[in-house]
Formats: C-alpha cells, structure tokens, sequence
C-alpha cells in the first residue's frame, strides 16, 4: 500500500488526524489508522478520494491510480470478482497466530502477489474502521457526486467486493504503471 505524504509534483500532501476536520475535507488529505505509526509501517497509509482525483498525481511519476475497469480486468483475470479476493489476501490469521486477519481466513492463498492485508480504513466522518476485518482501495474513477468505486477484501469472503464510496472515507491506494 502506497505510504507517500507527497504528489508527483513535489507538493505536500497534508495530513489529517482530527475526526471533525477530516469529515470536512474537500481537498486531498492522508492519515494513518488509528493514528497509530506502528499501524502505518504495517498497512500503509489512508488517504481520501480528493486525494486520489488531484491532478497532481499522488502515485510516482509514471505511475497511477487504478481506474475501476483495471480493477475489472485484475478480478477477471483472478477467475472473478467472487474468487478474485482470496487468491488477492494474504494467508495466515491471527487465531492461527501466522497473519494479519481476524478469523481463520481459509480463503486467503495470495496467488497474485497482491498480498491484501485487512488494514481497516477511515469513515466520512473520521471514525476508524478496525483493522483485522477487511481492507479497502480507491479507484480513479467517480460514480456520482460525492462517491467514487473503491474495492474491498473481506474477512471470509473470496470475492473482491465493488462499492460505491463516499469521497471523504479514507482508503488505500495501489498504484499501476502508466
């Protein structure tokens, strides 16, 4: 997961660690889960989905945020949307006491290397969504004012889910080459 606090262009991506602030947000912003560091080495860090839509580019030069048909040809490619999660996760579970995932995660095979941890993520109004349950990316691509696709592994789930997401909930960013 992508750990940058810059654009292509050099410019600062301001973090924000405040609910109330982050909930208002109409421009880029990134933040850490629970503001934790530790959380930050281990899933990368959360941004929104201005951040994401800014022309600045928030990936390496050369490089860019999945639109959401890349995202449809990786989970075609993976056999489906509905199988295309478990073989995106990585194994092990913490019951187990062998990964990051909070219940056995027998789905869970990592056959694409994408290596999909359960990182949480952060809501339209700054609350936490909890790590260990499932982990969320952005897509460029907007479906309506104030939401944007986003993609989802689930704990316990194979598929790789497709949603509708509010611009201001904090999410991972992967990135592809241009």
């Amino acid at each position: 997961n992508l750990r940058t606090t810059k654009f292509c262009t050099g410019d600062v991506v301001p973090q924000v660690v405040e609910d109330e602030q982050w909930e208002k947000l109409k421009t880029a912003a990134w933040c850490i889960q629970g503001n934790d560091k530790d959380l930050g080495v281990e899933y990368g860090n959360l941004y929104n989905w201005y951040t994401v839509s800014d022309e600045r580019n928030v990936c390496p030069c050369g490089w860019r945020v999945p639109e959401d048909a890349d995202w449809e040809i990786l989970a075609e490619t993976l056999g489906g949307a509905s199988i295309a999660g478990g073989k995106m996760k990585v194994t092990g579970s913490i019951e187990k006491g062998d990964g990051p995932w909070n219940d056995l995660n027998a789905s869970g095979t990592n056959e694409s290397g994408f290596s999909g941890v359960p990182g949480g993520g952060r809501d339209a109004v700054g609350k936490w969504l909890k790590p260990g349950f499932a982990g969320g990316w952005w897509s460029s691509t907007p479906t309506s004012e104030g939401t944007a696709y986003g993609r989802g592994l689930m704990g316990g789930s194979e598929s790789l889910v497709r949603d509708h997401e509010n611009v201001n909930n904090g999410f991972y960013i992967r990135c592809i080459k241009n």
